[in-house]
């Protein structure tokens, strides 16, 4: 995301689109979707695509149903749009690559440590479950609501709880909002600022 968006602005390429005539929004927006694309890829190649090379040897297991490992993988999709909308306006607003990759880095790791203590504080984190993407991502592959189940003669783990509606709409509703506020004050910022 940050590679997509930023390198452009080191080597002058935006200079010279817009002293060309392209607009802003098509410089912005075009790198977004580039960014949101490649995104998308990553995730399918390490999430997805390791989940059915696995599933299809080993077969599914009877820790939870397919169809809830399926809600669950396919939700993650939210956190990741909305992580591209946060790097991509970051990189447009700092303008260099680098600390694009440094204030990533120390934003991601503060997150995690934030979300670390307020779970071992806090059993129900309430709104941040939705906002911070950390946050919501653990609340997806969380198993809290285990049990032992004897199935085809062993003693199995298996999940008792599903996914909560509630869950899902928060995570979506709140990641696509955030990614809104997150891509459209990045173009407010980037539209009004001086391309050097």
């Amino acid at each position: 995301m940050i590679r997509i968006c930023g390198v452009d602005q080191a080597d002058k390429t935006m200079n010279y689109e817009i002293m060309f005539g392209t607009k802003r929004s098509s410089i912005y927006f075009g790198r977004f979707f580039t960014a949101l694309f490649f995104s998308i890829i990553l995730f399918l190649a390490m999430i997805v695509l390791p989940l059915v090379f696995f599933s299809c040897k080993n077969g599914w297991g009877v820790i939870m149903s397919e169809k809830d490992g399926i809600i669950r993988t396919a939700f993650q999709i939210f956190p990741i749009i909305r992580m591209t909308c946060f790097y991509s306006a970051l990189t447009f607003i700092i303008k260099q690559e680098m600390a694009g990759y440094i204030i990533g880095f120390v934003f991601t790791m503060t997150e995690m440590i934030i979300n670390t203590i307020l779970s071992e504080a806090y059993s129900d984190f309430g709104v941040f479950d939705y906002v911070i993407p950390l946050f919501s991502s653990t609340q997806l592959i969380n198993l809290g609501n285990m049990s032992l189940s004897y199935i085809d003669g062993k003693d199995v783990m298996t999940a008792v709880d599903t996914v909560s509606q509630s869950l899902l709409t928060g995570l979506s509703c709140g990641s696509l909002i955030t990614a809104a506020v997150f891509l459209f004050g990045g173009y407010i910022l980037f539209s009004k600022s001086d391309v050097n």
